[in-house]
């Protein structure tokens, strides 16, 4: 079977830069340009990418270049130095399931549900891989990660049961926990703000 059109979908994952948005729209990106018009209109669709293998789940933006989190089909790369067309440049399959990116200092960190955490080298054609950590057990498996925040050498990674988790990813080959704060609930989501990291869990509860 071929697929002729797609059309809709969940959108979990919005990057911006100057008056172009980039949205995943099920398992497409979309470009928008966002400015007014004379008429008021809604954002004007600038271009869309291929269907891609899973929906997009988180993309980021580093100049030209948007990395794009994809579920069971891993990470892609795509060039969109003219906002008309998204270009596919690198794409790299994971173990899990790719969910939260973060960048910085040339390294793409993805956490990948049950499979932990990976580190990439952003700046290789191939997304070398730099190094991996995976969180203690949940009962018989791993527990998952659902997110990620930086600052610095530290990673403050969303944990399921076990809330947060402060890594040390000074070096990507030698990730270790060198904090923790337990959350009530399964922990979804992690931000650092200044000196304070927020974690929001799936019982409503946001800790500080």
């Amino acid at each position: 079977l071929a697929v002729e059109g797609q059309v809709g979908g969940a959108t979990w994952a919005v990057a911006a830069r100057g008056d172009t948005a980039y949205v995943g729209i099920g398992p497409r990106i979309v470009a928008w340009d966002l400015r007014p018009t004379d008429r008021g209109d809604a954002p004007t669709e600038l271009a869309k990418s291929a269907v891609l293998g899973r929906a997009v789940r988180d993309l980021v933006l580093d100049g030209d270049r948007l990395y794009a989190a994809l579920g069971g089909a891993g990470v892609a790369v795509y060039d969109v130095a003219d906002p008309a067309r998204i270009v596919l440049t690198a794409e790299r399959d994971l173990p899990g399931e790719s969910g939260s990116l973060v960048l910085a200092a040339g390294r793409l960190y993805v956490a990948l549900g049950r499979r932990g955490i990976v580190v990439l080298d952003a700046a290789s054609p191939t997304l070398d891989e730099l190094g991996a950590w995976q969180a203690p057990p949940d009962g018989d498996d791993p527990a998952k990660v659902f997110d990620i925040a930086l600052h610095g050498p530290l990673a403050y990674a969303a944990v399921e049961t076990h809330g947060l988790l402060v890594l040390d990813v000074a070096d990507p080959a030698r990730i270790a926990v060198v904090g923790e704060d337990a959350a009530h609930g399964v922990a979804r989501r992690v931000t650092r703000v200044g000196e304070t990291a927020w974690v929001a869990a799936d019982n409503g509860e946001v800790h500080v």
